[in-house]
């Protein structure tokens, strides 16, 4: 992964990556020590969100792709699903876990609840910019304000069933508690 990020810095001639990786939770800690003078923006959203809306993207993806998923076993994708689910717990715990026990330097990190993105936008990125140190392109603010009001309205198309995935609200509130008392969800 340095290689690739060597390279396209180099191709790019630009002297920063930007990277979105919910994978890099797992192993923030290896990030802040590998590139000291990183910036990782944290955004954090509702598990009872994210989790069926990842479950729906990955289970979608072998369905269309391969054609796998619902010609499966009932007890093989019964498995499948708690596997991802476990794995996003795992995701949300490793940084909570990192954030928690300080490993994550304050100058490195800022923590951005999902309803800011909504709800606050022009504000949520004016800080994101000085704390990541990006000049936006002319015509930014623009593009800002026009996305900020019709991101207000937007109502998304995607709606998940929890059933679907073998999942309940109490279930996830419960092994996830955390995710909402420490983020304010």
């Amino acid at each position: 992964l340095d290689g690739c990020w060597r390279r396209n810095l180099h191709h790019k001639a630009k002297s920063r990556i930007v990277a979105k990786s919910s994978i890099f939770s797992l192993r923030v800690e290896d990030l802040v020590r590998r590139y000291p003078d990183c910036r990782i923006v944290y955004m954090v959203r509702d598990p009872l969100e994210s989790i069926p809306s990842g479950m729906s993207l990955l289970t979608g993806v072998l369905e269309r792709s391969y054609d796998v998923f619902h010609s499966t076993s009932a007890e093989a994708r019964a498995r499948y699903l708690e596997n991802l689910y476990q794995a996003s717990c795992r995701m949300y715990g490793a940084f909570h876990d990192s954030w928690r026990a300080g490993a994550i330097p304050e100058k490195n990190l800022r923590i951005v609840p999902y309803p800011r993105i909504v709800h606050d936008l022009g504000p949520t990125m004016e800080s994101l910019l000085s704390f990541l140190e990006i000049d936006p392109a002319p015509g930014f603010a623009e593009k800002l304000r026009e996305q900020d009001v019709a991101q207000r309205t937007r109502v998304s198309p995607h709606a998940y069933s929890l059933d679907e995935f073998r999942l309940s609200e109490e279930r996830i509130r419960s092994d996830l508690g955390f995710v909402y008392e420490s983020y304010g969800l």
